[in-house]
């Protein structure tokens, strides 16, 4: 579902900072292959991490369209450094009259700011500078609730990765297991389920993993309903249901599954052959019809005899917690989109007032 813009493998850890076009470019092309002097000029007024309203001079790509995004590439002009914008467009929301009810089903609007909750939140955990590169990492968003197209900016690293299905290299068919589990123990010890983990929404640099798209994300133990296909959890495809990290883990599965071996061949038969991939038994236990059975992602790559991403190690409480500035970043947030939606019976007062840009300085 998205595009190009990984993870740590097999001990070496990279730096998570956003890829400057320059370090790949001295022909200055995106990340997809555009000249970038080719490309529209743009200013873009957005908010960062700390609620701090800013103004990037940029040049974007053209649009890429699905049922409720618009998504684009967008350079900086001063830096070079590339982010993937994400737009609520006008045919992924609901009618006006939908957005009176309270039984509404999500729209486009709904799913931005959840990335950006989402996003919030695991800068909250992991840090800025600590912040590990298997999970795609918020950059900024839309300024006000009167935002015509509330947007979201995002790092992210690679490519789908089912364009690498039945084609890794052999070595990389010993990383790609391991990155992808540590994407997943990020997940669970930042206590996040993502429940829409598939070939379009796991990326992949020929190397690292990395996992994005946060829009059906909730936190673990939180109601939800159904988690959406391709590869739903059997205890997640109907009804009302609590969220665990074990949900994910299926779904991860069925991604190596078709990523290691290929699109064309069923679960049955590829987990029959699994003598063939690396830690024999992994991929089966992760895609163990009763959830009880799956073990978490620690515990695999204890079994492949692969390190934890020191991230997890550095997650040594919230941010909020330490920084003001990241607090008022949040209480930016929650200001916006709360003037989004109708007050309802639980709301006890207005919200407060969001930073400026002088608040974060």
């Amino acid at each position: 579902m998205t595009w190009p813009t990984g993870s740590a493998g097999g001990g070496d850890w990279w730096d998570s900072s956003p890829r400057s076009s320059r370090d790949a470019t001295l022909t200055h092309r995106t990340s997809r292959g555009e000249p970038i002097d080719a490309l529209r000029e743009e200013s873009i007024v957005f908010r960062d991490a700390r609620g701090v309203r800013r103004t990037m001079q940029a040049r974007v790509t053209d649009d890429q369209v699905d049922p409720r995004y618009s998504r684009r590439l967008v350079v900086d002009l001063d830096t070079l450094t590339e982010y993937v914008q994400k737009r609520a467009h006008a045919a992924g929301r609901r009618t006006p009259t939908d957005a009176a009810s309270v039984s509404w089903p999500s729209d486009g609007i709904d799913e931005i700011d959840n990335e950006i909750q989402i996003g919030l939140h695991l800068i909250d955990v992991f840090g800025e500078q600590d912040y590990p590169r298997e999970l795609s990492r918020l950059f900024g968003y839309y300024p006000d609730d009167a935002d015509p197209e509330p947007f979201v900016l995002l790092v992210e690293r690679g490519r789908p990765v089912e364009q690498f299905a039945g084609r890794l290299l052999l070595d990389q068919n010993e990383q790609f297991p391991a990155s992808l589990l540590r994407a997943l123990d990020l997940l669970e010890s930042a206590a996040v389920v993502h429940r829409w983990l598939s070939t379009g929404t796991v990326l992949f640099d020929d190397r690292h993993v990395q996992i994005t798209d946060f829009r059906y994300a909730v936190f673990s133990d939180e109601p939800c309903g159904p988690a959406p296909d391709p590869h739903p959890a059997p205890e997640a495809r109907g009804g009302t249901i609590v969220a665990t990290p074990k949900a994910d883990t299926y779904s991860a599965g069925h991604v190596l599954l078709r990523v290691t071996d290929g699109p064309g061949r069923g679960a049955a038969a590829l987990r029959r052959d699994e003598r063939r991939h690396p830690g024999g038994g992994v991929v089966t236990a992760m895609t163990e019809e009763d959830p009880a059975r799956r073990p978490p992602a620690a515990a695999l790559l204890e079994r492949l005899r692969q390190d934890r991403s020191p991230a997890v190690y550095r997650a040594w409480g919230s941010r909020s917690e330490r920084d003001s500035r990241f607090l008022a970043g949040l209480s930016a947030f929650d200001t916006i989109a709360r003037r989004r939606r109708p007050v309802d019976d639980d709301q006890t007062g207005p919200p407060g007032p969001a930073a400026d840009e002088s608040a974060g300085r």
